[in-house]
């Protein structure tokens, strides 16, 4: 498959609440719902059947666009965001039709557990190639079955290997796999990325379980799994076009995403931290703002410091240490790989 061609470099956006200027990464988040057909063991999200409407998407995609830089992102989080495919079409042709009458270039980025997929769906992306489709797929069938437990009993690995095929024809280069890698499929990790690229997919992004407790064990499974990986690829840099989306996306706090947030109901947040269980209480803490009132943000947002602190209080000691340790070896991991390609 040929590589996605890359965004423009990152410039931060510039927000102006008060008089006083706050940067974030140039990308809106949307939280089309709260729903999920899953029920997967290692996803800290909350679960109710919040979902956006169509008022406040679009308000929220005007005063984006008109703050942002002209290259900039719209992201599609929730829940299951195909859940509600329609609303979600409708979004982005607003947003695409809005960019282009303030001569700004946009892309969107669709993160999907796969199961919903469907023809409609991607004949939908056959024809809208500015999106970035990512797929959550852990690896072989019994290691997506481990944590991914569905609700009403539909799996998402039979409904990704079908369509895998029409994807690469219909949408090359467009399609990234979200492997998560949880303490139970930790020793299997290496064998499972082979798995998934001999499948035919090439983009990937990894993402070790946060929030969940890890052991020694288990950390040092982590760590050697993601050193065979480290080796495959540049071992096999000339004969393979495999791309790590990590390398080029980071996240202040662990795997949360930085920007400009709107949850359902039309609040706004400068990152998704709000939407996991653990740290629902802090609500009021992390909230800047909402699109029903103006001024839309706050003169003051949460600090990186504030949030560490509300991620201490939130979550136990183990867990906490846990998340931490994880996320240093994926970025032991990302520095590994990018010193060895210099």
């Amino acid at each position: 498959m040929a590589p996605m061609a890359p965004m423009a470099p990152i410039v931060p956006m510039v927000l102006m609440a008060n008089g006083n200027i706050n940067s974030l990464p140039p990308q809106l988040i949307i939280i089309i719902n709260h729903r999920c057909n899953f029920q997967c063991r290692y996803c800290p999200t909350i679960r109710d059947f919040s979902k956006i409407n169509y008022d406040i998407a679009i308000i929220s995609v005007d005063f984006f666009l008109k703050i942002a830089p002209d290259n900039c992102l719209i992201k599609f989080s929730g829940g299951e965001p195909l859940m509600n495919f329609a609303l979600l079409r409708d979004i982005i042709i607003f947003a695409r039709k809005k960019a282009e009458i303030l001569h700004k270039k946009i892309q969107f980025q669709l993160t999907t557990n796969g199961s919903l997929l469907n023809n409609k769906i991607i004949d939908f992306l056959k024809t809208n190639r500015d999106i970035e489709l990512i797929i959550s797929l852990d690896g072989d069938r019994d290691t997506q079955l481990r944590n991914r437990i569905t609700k009403n009993k539909k799996e998402s690995f039979d409904t990704i290997i079908l369509n895998r095929h029409k994807l690469f024809s219909s949408y090359p280069g467009r399609v990234t796999i979200n492997m998560v890698i949880a303490p139970n499929t930790a020793e299997v990790f290496y064998n499972n990325f082979i798995y998934v690229l001999k499948l035919g997919f090439n983009r990937f992004n990894f993402l070790p379980a946060y929030f969940i407790y890890w052991d020694k064990n288990k950390i040092k499974l982590l760590k050697n799994n993601f050193y065979k990986i480290a080796r495959f690829i540049l071992g096999n840099r000339n004969k393979m076009d495999i791309y790590i989306r990590n390398l080029d996306f980071t996240n202040t706090v662990p795997l949360f995403n930085a920007g400009l947030v709107v949850d359902c109901n039309g609040d706004i947040f400068t990152n998704n931290l709000f939407l996991a269980k653990y740290f629902a209480p802090f609500r009021k803490q992390l909230k800047i703002g909402s699109v029903r009132s103006l001024p839309f943000i706050k003169t003051h947002f949460p600090g990186l410091a504030n949030i560490r602190q509300i991620i201490k209080e939130g979550v136990s000691k183990p867990i906490f240490d846990s998340t931490m340790a994880v996320d240093k070896v994926l970025t032991s991991f990302v520095r590994y790989l990018k010193n060895e390609k210099s």
